[in-house]
């Protein structure tokens, strides 16, 4: 974990110092009904996301139909869906050259400090970790700058596996506590902008009084796919 932190491997054996660099990316996966990672280890992961089965009809009659499609020609299910990955590729290249560019603003920081203070989030990894992803997120889309809704969308990630008071909770519950958290955090700065009579609200506020409450319904992870559908369309269109 240390070494994925600071991107340096050092090893220490009897007489033996050495330190290379080491980048790569940590994935794991657990079932918490086997038990808990203490806080300090969580704490060590930046993003987490919960897994759940899929319980509508359709929606398995489709996983099964994919299922058969692939195991009967392997190739053309490949290719069928080359150009979605083509286009996912190529836009995280483009993010990734853009990333150093996209500005992040004062209050954008000020809020995922009180979204990680309002969950009690230990240490200051919680948000150094949403402005990063958020700043990932705004490059993805193409923005500027990081927005109120990059950074709840980043906080859905980051905050969950640190919210302590929530153990064995179901993703459901940790997703109706985090919209009460960002509703609660969003009408406070909304407050401090209208007492400090701002001209207007900041770009991006209005978009959020919509995604809020409602993660599953509203989450930007919709918005992101429907980005990507519409970057399908006109690489599509630009084909002679």
């Amino acid at each position: 974990l240390d070494a994925a932190a600071s991107g340096v491997n050092r090893v220490e054996r009897e007489s033996i110092s050495y330190a290379h660099p080491s980048l790569f990316m940590l994935i794991g996966t657990m079932n918490p009904e086997e038990g808990e990672l203490r806080p300090q280890f969580l704490d060590r992961f930046g993003l987490s996301i919960g897994v759940t089965g899929v319980d509508h009809p359709l929606q398995r009659r489709l996983i099964v139909d994919r299922r058969i499609e692939f195991d009967t020609n392997p190739q053309r299910f490949i290719d069928e869906y080359g150009e979605d990955e083509l286009v996912l590729t190529e836009q995280v290249s483009t993010a990734r050259s853009a990333l150093q560019n996209i500005e992040i603003p004062g209050a954008m920081v000020e809020m995922a400090v009180a979204l990680a203070s309002e969950v009690r989030a230990q240490g200051h990894r919680a948000e150094i970790g949403i402005i990063k992803a958020a700043r990932a997120l705004a490059a993805f889309l193409e923005r500027s700058e990081v927005g109120p809704e990059h950074v709840v969308e980043a906080a859905r990630f980051v905050l969950p596996h640190r919210i302590t008071t929530l153990s064995f909770a179901t993703s459901e519950q940790i997703d109706e506590q985090l919209d009460e958290v960002f509703k609660k955090v969003l009408d406070r700065q909304q407050g401090q902008e209208t007492m400090s009579e701002a001209e207007g609200i900041p770009d991006g506020w209005a978009d959020i009084d919509e995604q809020v409450p409602g993660s599953t319904a509203a989450s930007n992870v919709g918005m992101l796919f429907s980005f990507l559908a519409e970057k399908k369309k006109l690489s599509t269109s630009r084909i002679p």
